[in-house]
């Protein structure tokens, strides 16, 4: 059982910002900033996965799916919006070229001036399909991770094969040439790509840069987030590119609110652009941390927490019923906004996300973010990534009730200290703050050791705590 200690001292002074960099790498950050080089966990070699340059070339794609009438939409990875979030780990896609009879108006390009940046290819957002079940791993392999024995990468850098139908739209040749003008990605704001004017710089991770655009196409200046991607970098690592055709693949079947959703994709000269929802509400990561959770008499709001939580888990919990599991569920990939003057939350980041086989549902993919990751993870064992994503979720509940991060290694501590604190599942409560025993049972009922122990997401509701 979880043990559920009530702590002797005070509590950590600050909650610690995390981030995963890449698939099978977990990495630690302070909030203020690295100390020393990242920890990560040592992976085998990469296999060798030949692709091309990444430009779009005049071909049809003849690639063949038992999936008729795909969505006509990539949707897109869902970066967090705060200026010094170092998770944007998460890619976009070349846009292969698909011949079409006939362009929407909305493609009609903006006229070339000394703001605009040239598009090489773009996908136009589309209205919604009916939700279609998940494929599942042998009828879309890629799915799954690069180290999975069924794992088959199609080549150069392109729309998943599901995606191979007429929709990708490519610009006028006019616009091809990145000739007409070159930019520097230092002087973006101001420019104008597609119908975006970006507005300015939102954030900077590993991998890219997040900007705020509004659309000069709307009446109403509709505002999105543009998250931009060097393609010499998508092209150097093979798991970046799987990690990225896989997202878009994933993310094509979930529609539900709880989730980012994807607006367009675009190509320019350097980057690849993903057009994402924008939620100006920030990330769940700095709602704790600025004491959002308390108050005004300064105590833990379990109204507030209970009800962000239940939307939290249900959005999980419908996923797990799609057969895909999250992996990299944490603070910083939960973003805010209201909704009437509710406060409503989106999961983001789908980089780690994957298909499983429900009927084989063990992975040994190891990935994550250190102070999330479950014990068997840890143990190096064949886990379900179910159960560590409901693992994940205690470990976020827990730090929305205390202010801080259950498993942390102190200053000066090495990764075998943070390791053994989760293989124990041991958690200390704060003293200074009055928390419900009903809450803290649902914490331990996720902080289960043994993860067939844990709880399942569709009981959690059942709890008393949520009566």
């Amino acid at each position: 059982m979880t043990k559920l200690m009530q702590d002797a001292g005070p509590s950590p002074k600050s909650l610690q910002r995390v981030s995963s960099v890449g698939l099978g790498i977990v990495e630690r950050q302070k909030r203020q900033g690295l100390k020393g080089p990242p920890k990560s966990i040592t992976l085998p070699p990469p296999p060798i996965i030949r692709f091309d340059s990444g430009t779009p070339k005049d071909t049809n794609p003849t690639a063949s799916t038992a999936f008729p009438n795909p969505r006509r939409i990539l949707p897109l990875p869902s970066p967090s919006y705060v200026g010094d979030q170092p998770a944007f780990t998460k890619h976009d896609i070349v846009s292969p070229f698909i011949p079409c009879e006939s362009a929407p108006p909305s493609l009609t390009p903006p006229p070339l001036d000394d703001t605009a940046i040239p598009v090489i290819s773009l996908s136009p957002s589309f209205p919604a399909q009916p939700l279609r079940r998940m494929p599942n791993l042998t009828e879309l392999p890629m799915l799954g991770d690069v180290d999975d024995d069924h794992f088959d990468d199609h080549g150069s850098l392109s729309v998943p094969p599901l995606m191979a139908e007429p929709v990708m739209m490519r610009e006028q040749q006019s616009l091809l040439s990145p000739a007409i003008q070159h930019y520097d990605e230092t002087t973006l704001t101001g420019k104008t790509i597609w119908k975006f004017r970006i507005n300015r710089l939102l954030g900077v991770g590993a991998f890219s840069k997040v900007y705020l655009a509004t659309s000069e196409e709307e009446p109403d200046k509709k505002k999105s987030a543009i998250k931009m991607i060097g393609k010499s970098k998508m092209l150097k690592d093979p798991r970046m590119k799987s990690s990225v055709e896989r997202e878009v693949a994933v993310l094509q079947f979930l529609q539900h609110p709880g989730i980012i959703q994807l607006e367009a994709t675009m190509e320019i000269e350097q980057h690849m652009c993903l057009v994402l929802e924008y939620v100006d509400g920030g990330e769940l990561f700095d709602f704790v941390q600025q004491q959002g959770m308390l108050d005004l008499a300064g105590n833990v709001d379990e109204i507030m927490v209970k009800d962000l939580f239940l939307q939290l888990a249900t959005a999980v919990q419908w996923m797990h019923e799609q057969n895909v599991v999250h992996r990299d569920l944490k603070l910083e990939n939960i973003l805010l906004y209201r909704d009437n003057g509710t406060l409503k939350l989106k999961l983001s980041d789908f980089g780690l996300a994957r298909v499983i086989d429900p009927d084989q549902p063990l992975l040994t993919t190891r990935c994550g973010s250190e102070e999330y990751v479950a014990p068997e993870i840890v143990q190096g064992l064949g886990y379900d990534g179910r159960l560590t994503d409901t693992w994940a979720l205690g470990v976020i509940l827990f730090s929305m009730l205390a202010g801080y991060l259950p498993f942390s290694a102190r200053t000066g501590a090495s990764l075998s200290q943070l390791f053994y604190q989760i293989m124990q599942a041991c958690v200390r409560w704060p003293k200074d703050q009055v928390i419900s025993d009903h809450a803290k049972q649902v914490v331990e009922s996720l902080l289960q050791r043994q993860p067939d122990k844990r709880i399942a997401l569709v009981d959690v509701p059942s709890l008393p705590w949520f009566q």
